[in-house]
C-alpha cells in the first residue's frame, strides 16, 4: 500500500477521531493518505491507490446512506479497499455482506475491523476514566489495523448465512421503522434558539429551518449529531440517552465540508 483516500463519516465524533487515528498511523508506515468526507451524493474521485471507508454501525449493520455510497461506487477494476466501522458491542450483519459488495464490483478487499468506542446510547453517564480506557484500547487496535495494511498482513473477516439474514434484517425497511419509533425522537420548538446548528449538521438533510425547526423523522437515520450537539437539548428521544460527543460539531463540520486533506 502506497496512497489511500479514506472517505468516513462520523455521528458523534468517535469514528472522526479513528479515522484521523489511522491516517496518521499509516502516514508513519510511509503510505500517502487523503481523507474525504463519506456523505450522500458525495462522488468518488478516480480511483488513485486504494479506497478506505470508515463509518458507525447501526441496526446492527450501518446507515442506509453508507450503503447507498458503496452500491454508487464506480467499478473497482482491481482497487484496494479496506473497511473500520465504530461500534459499541458488534454489528452482526455487515463486514461478510460489504465484503461480497466489494467483490461484486471488481475490489480487492484488504482488511476490516470493528472498533469499540464509548457509546453515544447510554443511559448513564460513562466516567472519564472508562471512556479514556476504551479510547485507548480502541486507538492501539487502529495502530495494529494501520501496520497490517501498510504490511498486507490485514484480514476481512468471513461469516456464513447468520450474517446473511442479520443483514437482510438491518436492510428491511420495517426495522428502521420500528427504530426510529423507538428512539422516538423529538424537537422541542419552544426550547429551540434558532441556531441552526442542527440543519448543518444532518447528513440526510432530516431537519429544516424555515421560521420555525422542523424533524422529517421518516428521513432521519438516527445518527444522534442533532440530539448530541444541540446547545440547548431542544431534540430529544424518547428514551433518557446520556448526551455524548467525542468532538466538537465545529470539527465535525470541518470534517465534512473537507477537500481532501494529505496526512
Amino acid at each position: 500500500m502506497n496512497t489511500v483516500c479514506i472517505h468516513g463519516f462520523s455521528g458523534t465524533g468517535n469514528t472522526l477521531l479513528v479515522t484521523r487515528h489511522l491516517a496518521q498511523a499509516l502516514a508513519g508506515h510511509g503510505v500517502a493518505v487523503s481523507c474525504r468526507p463519506l456523505l450522500p451524493g458525495l462522488p468518488v474521485e478516480a480511483a488513485v491507490g486504494d479506497l478506505g471507508l470508515t463509518f458507525p454501525v447501526a441496526c446492527q449493520s450501518t446507515y442506509p446512506f453508507v450503503w447507498d455510497f458503496v452500491d454508487a461506487l464506480p467499478p473497482g477494476n482491481g482497487r484496494g479497499v479496506f473497511v473500520v466501522d465504530t461500534l459499541h458491542m458488534t454489528s452482526g450483519g455487515l463486514l461478510a455482506p460489504l465484503r461480497r459488495r466489494f467483490e461484486e464490483k471488481g475490489y480487492h478487499p484488504l482488511g476490516a475491523i470493528e472498533v469499540r468506542m464509548p457509546s453515544n446510547l447510554r443511559l448513564q453517564a460513562i466516567s472519564p476514566e472508562g471512556a479514556k480506557r476504551v479510547l485507548d484500547q480502541a486507538l492501539a487496535k487502529v495502530d495494529a489495523f494501520a501496520a497490517e495494511l501498510a504490511a498486507g498482513t490485514a484480514r476481512w473477516p468471513r461469516a456464513g448465512w447468520f450474517e446473511s439474514t442479520v443483514y437482510a434484517l438491518s436492510r428491511w425497511r420495517g426495522t428502521w421503522a420500528f427504530a426510529r419509533w423507538g428512539m422516538g425522537m423529538r424537537l422541542d420548538r419552544a426550547q429551540c434558539s434558532g441556531c441552526g446548528l442542527c440543519e448543518k449538521l444532518c447528513p440526510v438533510g432530516a431537519i429544516r429551518y424555515d421560521r420555525e425547526p422542523a424533524l422529517d423523522r421518516g428521513a432521519c437515520q438516527l445518527c444522534m449529531r442533532c440530539h448530541s450537539f444541540c446547545p440547548v437539548g431542544a431534540i430529544r428521544s424518547r428514551l433518557s440517552w446520556n448526551r455524548y460527543h467525542a468532538v466538537t460539531a465545529a470539527e465535525l463540520l470541518a470534517a465534512n465540508k473537507s477537500e481532501g486533506e494529505e496526512s
